[in-house]
């Protein structure tokens, strides 16, 4: 900003001994959009140490905007940086140094008050890893099983193998057999050739609604009708 700094009103940082007044590196801190505050001089690399930036914002009495920024700062700094974990709960925003020969340890959380696996990346209290990976292995084979049954079911609909229940919407299949069918679940009477209910909102013998088949001059439902409902 080129002002001349006075003595108290500005800052000097410690890792480049650059100055730079109070009011900017608010400002810098408000800004900032990288994991970590650099110092702004040109070239400069260097880093700002967290007691620096929160020096200035307890002495200006920065609103609560900057403070939470600030801390926002702090926190993806420290996260940045090697060997960090970051609790997996969400909200929580406790984080630990992590030394690797305590890579695969299990940490207490004071934050969430579980219990993490580190070695896993999960909660698996009460678990063992190895109980945990067996279950977790049986489950992806599970929704694999799952998603391949879906989209038979899928295909079944489309090749007019099998349908939704106009009344409750249960898959219905028919191997063969009568036009008619009724759903098992509902009781509603379905014509099989359109996909839809037989009779109108009336049940039985109402020709207001339903596959109307025959209703005008012996017209049936479809084409290939079976005539057998």
């Amino acid at each position: 900003c080129f002002d001349t700094i006075e003595k108290n009103e500005g800052i000097l940082f410690r890792n480049c001994l650059h100055s730079l007044c109070k009011p900017c590196l608010l400002r810098l801190i408000e800004t900032n959009t990288e994991p970590i505050v650099k110092c702004p001089h040109d070239d400069c690399t260097a880093l700002l140490e967290e007691r620096e930036l929160r020096g200035v914002v307890s002495d200006l009495n920065a609103d609560q905007k900057i403070i939470d920024r600030l801390h926002d700062v702090g926190m993806r700094f420290a996260e940045s940086r090697n060997k960090t974990f970051h609790c997996i709960t969400p909200d929580c925003t406790h984080w630990w140094f992590i030394e690797p020969e305590h890579a695969n340890d299990i940490i207490f959380c004071n934050g969430c008050k579980h219990w993490i696996c580190l070695a896993c990346s999960v909660i698996h209290e009460g678990q063992t890893c190895s109980e945990y990976q067996d279950i977790k292995k049986l489950k992806e084979a599970n929704d694999s099983t799952v998603r391949q049954d879906i989209e038979h079911l899928e295909l079944m609909i489309k090749n007019k193998e099998a349908m939704y229940c106009p009344g409750c919407r249960v898959i219905i299949q028919k191997a063969a057999g009568c036009d008619w069918i009724q759903c098992t679940q509902c009781k509603i009477e379905i014509c099989w050739p359109t996909q839809g209910p037989r009779w109108g909102p009336k049940g039985r013998g109402d020709t207001t609604g339903g596959c109307r088949c025959r209703v005008y001059n012996g017209k049936l439902c479809v084409p290939n009708c079976q005539n057998c409902h």
